[in-house]
């Protein structure tokens, strides 16, 4: 159940890296409304076609994700265990609404992540 608790920002504003994916969101995703994820959703279905730019930037953070769902699981179970019913994002608002409290290695991680 932690193993799919957080996504990256993008995929939670329904938002992707534009400076990435610009160009196949233009392509393949114009007449899709933004929110909900839809997006990425969009994405995902021609992911196959997209350049190889906006696939290096989401298997990234695919990547850097795996990493912070276990790095940050403690947290999660620790801080936001009421949240872990609910979607995503309200485990993400749990940790975010404790971040004095959660514990550095998470912290830096959602940093890094965030900043992508």
């Amino acid at each position: 159940m932690v193993g799919i608790l957080l996504l990256p920002r993008f995929a939670l504003a329904g938002e992707v890296p534009r400076n990435a994916c610009t160009p196949d969101i233009e392509r393949y995703c114009k007449m899709v409304e933004p929110g909900g994820g839809r997006i990425v959703r969009c994405l995902q279905e021609h992911q196959p076609d997209l350049s190889a730019n906006c696939q290096n930037t989401l298997e990234a953070a695919n990547s850097k994700l795996a990493e912070l769902r276990w790095t940050c699981a403690p947290d999660v179970i620790r801080l936001c265990r009421a949240s872990l019913g609910t979607d995503r994002r309200g485990i993400v608002r749990c940790l975010q609404s404790h971040q004095g409290e959660i514990s550095a290695p998470c912290s830096r991680g959602i940093q890094d992540l965030m900043g992508m």
